[in-house]
């Protein structure tokens, strides 16, 4: 499981993004997960959750968050044309972020799919944010806890969706079961380098 840190900067941009999409695009569309009553009131932190989660997995694979921050200028281009998927870039990486609520382990949660978003060949990372306060606002002064907990291709999708309860109709995967990711590391000032001298 992987632990990721953004700068205040990072978050800021993020946070922008959210407050946009509240308003437009997806902020406009239907949860796959939630009803329409407990999607609007939750629309602030869901949307602050998702593209905080893209902001931590692209800054996770790429060493900083330039990918993100290309791809909603894009997005924001034509905000109600939907993504197909991809989150970051041209890659076929779908991001599923989730606001952890009902537990503090990560180990608790679930990466949640509906039948009808799978698509063929496609790469689906996790990603947890913990905060005590769900009011994204507040999420600068003191940043969020984020895990990128594992990914999960198309193929590892189970075939049989939940029978029953709150998530009934979607695909499971617990974290347990994720695939982990790499420990890609990006040592920009690597405290082990020492300068060759020039003789």
């Amino acid at each position: 499981m992987i632990s990721i840190k953004l700068s205040q900067d990072q978050l800021r941009g993020a946070l922008y993004h959210a407050q946009l999409n509240c308003g437009q695009g997806i902020g406009g569309m239907n949860s796959q997960i939630h009803a329409t009553s407990m999607r609007r009131q939750r629309m602030g932190v869901d949307q602050a959750t998702g593209q905080v989660a893209m902001c931590a997995v692209s800054t996770y694979l790429h060493g900083d968050a330039s990918r993100y921050f290309t791809t909603r200028f894009f997005r924001n281009l034509d905000p109600n044309v939907p993504d197909g998927g991809y989150d970051l870039g041209c890659a076929n990486i779908d991001v599923k972020g989730s606001f952890m609520r009902f537990s503090k382990d990560p180990a608790n949660y679930n990466l949640l799919m509906r039948p009808e978003e799978v698509q063929d060949d496609w790469v689906y990372i996790h990603c947890l944010i913990h905060h005590a306060n769900e009011d994204p606002k507040t999420w600068v002064d003191t940043p969020p806890t984020i895990y990128i907990t594992g990914w999960a291709a198309s193929a590892d999708l189970p075939d049989t969706p939940v029978a029953e309860g709150h998530l009934k109709g979607a695909l499971k995967i617990p974290v347990p079961n994720l695939k982990p990711l790499p420990p890609i590391r990006y040592d920009w000032f690597h405290h082990g380098f020492v300068a060759r001298e020039d003789r």
